[in-house]
């Protein structure tokens, strides 16, 4: 407002009750503390619906983390299953030999690790049951009835989204655009009180007085006061923000440059998960490659053996991909941020936009 102070005065120049002096002032706003205030004003919404983005694109986070979690289990619950049929089948075979023939001792192995497998799987029914109920907090519909995503991204369509990421030179990190936000809302709140501090220009005042002079003319009077700035009693406390706002300035470098070495960080950890991934695979058409023989001539125990290790790599392969996934949705977070308009969905193969 144009008007920073508005005072009515009212009095008598004798001691009596009766009142015949009006005074009406008037204090103008300065030209610097009203633009101080508007742009304290626009920045202060700004940064509200940036924080606003950053809370949503958490909630997307967290979500993200849930999906991949439910999806890495499931997958984790089939390849356990497997195993457990793999095993019936061994244990059947053991049995149907007879009694003389019948190896005691890998009969006994076989059902060991068999009850590993369950009592793993009774876990990972448990996990998933978790997830599903956090899932369910927001989404009442959510049911045991689920089955791994069949069109979730794959590692080779991660890396290659990583290597065109890593081509852009411009990044965006909602948490440091937020804490520039904050430190400019600062730099406006101490430009707002230096305005303020000058903001006694003078006044405007008008007079009335009833007891002079017959006609308005005599009876109306006005001043104008001119504030002369030798001294300014707010300059101690706008000193001490002023050294506030550079240790502001400070703490926000600081925690920036932090956000960037952890950022470099996990880049390097992610592309060691890919260098991992493959390490995996490769050991995985190794394993398939061991058997140069047909099945029906190899005995028993090598053929459990080799399940065995295949099942142990597939299951390495399934943490793994999982840990990618994870540091992908990340590096998504932390470099343009998963907000977006349209809103996408970064663990679909095609990258096809939020319907729902």
């Amino acid at each position: 407002p144009w008007i920073s102070r508005l005072e009515f005065r009212v009095g008598n120049e004798d001691v009596d009750a009766s009142v015949n002096e009006y005074r009406l002032r008037l204090s103008p706003t300065t030209p610097a503390e009203i633009k101080a205030n508007k742009r304290y004003y626009e920045h202060q919404v700004n940064m509200l619906n940036s924080q606003q983005q950053l809370a949503i694109n958490n909630a997307l986070f967290t979500r993200y983390m849930l999906i991949i979690e439910l999806n890495y289990l499931l997958e984790r619950k089939q390849l356990l299953q497997e195993q457990i049929q793999f095993q019936n089948l061994f244990i059947n075979r053991l049995s149907s030999r007879g009694s003389e023939s019948l190896n005691l001792k890998d009969l006994v192995s076989v059902q060991n690790e068999q009850s590993k497998t369950l009592f793993k799987l009774e876990e990972i029914e448990t996990s998933i049951a978790e997830v599903l109920f956090y899932i369910g907090l927001d989404y009442k519909s959510a049911t045991n009835d689920f089955a791994p995503i069949k069109e979730i991204i794959e590692i080779p369509q991660i890396k290659s989204y990583l290597e065109i990421a890593n081509s852009q030179t411009e990044k965006q990190n909602l948490q440091t655009e937020l804490i520039k936000s904050e430190l400019e809302l600062s730099r406006l709140e101490w430009n707002v009180d230096k305005a303020k501090s000058r903001s006694n220009i003078g006044y405007i005042q008008s007079n009335l007085d009833t007891d002079k002079g017959d006609v308005i003319g005599d009876k109306v009077s006005f001043q104008v006061g001119v504030r002369i700035p030798i001294v300014n009693p707010s300059k101690p406390s706008l000193n001490r923000k002023a050294v506030e706002l550079l240790e502001d300035e400070a703490k926000a470098e600081s925690k920036i440059t932090q956000l960037q070495q952890e950022q470099e960080l996990n880049t390097m950890l992610f592309l060691r998960l890919l260098n991992k991934h493959q390490v995996v695979l490769d050991r995985i058409t190794l394993a398939e490659s061991l058997v140069t023989s047909p099945l029906s001539q190899m005995e028993w125990s090598q053929i459990v053996a080799l399940k065995s290790y295949q099942l142990q790599l597939l299951e390495e392969k399934l943490q793994t991909e999982k840990q990618i996934r994870e540091e992908y949705i990340d590096y998504v977070n932390s470099t343009r941020g998963l907000l977006g308009s349209p809103i996408l969905n970064y663990l679909s193969s095609s990258l096809n936009p939020v319907t729902e």
